[in-house]
């Protein structure tokens, strides 16, 4: 099975970034550009769309975002785990100590790669740099695979180069709201993400 260890933002927050980033910005042309870095504070309205599977996801220049339900903070990404190793999986996040109340936020946003290897993103504000290190550290001590890269807090909104969508992130500032939990979650091409577990 695939798996991965993430935050998910609660539904106020998804849709307030969803409406963003579909709707047109009455900025005055003030959104910046965004590359690889944080766009500046931007304040954005608030709306409240369902976050069902057949929410809009076509970007106003017509890009296709990836499934707002979906849309989640990669704590650590395990790929293909035996069946049988999943309690090893639980007992390791077990031993982590989840800081909840941290103060979360999407704000900005930037990009990996180019061309058709793009991915967009919004950036995360909040200190989530030691629960990542503590999720990788008990993973690596049960002898778990889990990614080693370098940790960038985002949230994946698009898998290809657009100019709107950067310009719509680089201005945005979302609602905050507090960390309460994280999930273990299995990846099906089929299925979709399945939560298994949370703490």
């Amino acid at each position: 099975m695939r798996l991965f260890v993430a935050v998910f933002p609660p539904d106020d927050v998804r849709k307030d970034l969803h409406r963003r980033l579909t709707e047109p910005a009455d900025d005055g042309g003030r959104q910046s550009d965004v590359t690889n870095g944080y766009g500046g504070p931007f304040g954005a309205p608030n709306d409240d769309p369902s976050l069902s599977p057949g929410l809009p996801r076509r970007h106003k220049g017509g890009v296709r975002l990836t499934a707002v339900d979906k849309w989640h903070v990669t704590l650590a990404f395990l790929g293909e785990v035996p069946a049988e190793r999943l309690p090893d999986v639980e007992r390791a996040l077990d031993a982590v100590t989840v800081p909840r109340g941290v103060e979360l936020r999407l704000r900005g946003g930037g990009q990996f790669g180019r061309d058709r290897s793009t991915v967009l993103w919004a950036a995360v504000d909040g200190d989530l740099g030691p629960l990542h290190a503590e999720v990788h550290e008990k993973l690596e001590a049960a002898g778990l695979p889990h990614d080693d890269r370098d940790f960038t807090p985002h949230l994946t909104v698009a898998y290809t180069q657009d100019a709107a969508v950067r310009r719509a992130l680089g201005g945005y500032r979302g609602p905050s709201w507090t960390l309460h939990e994280i999930a273990l979650v299995r990846s099906d091409p089929n299925e979709g993400y399945t939560q298994l577990r949370t703490w």
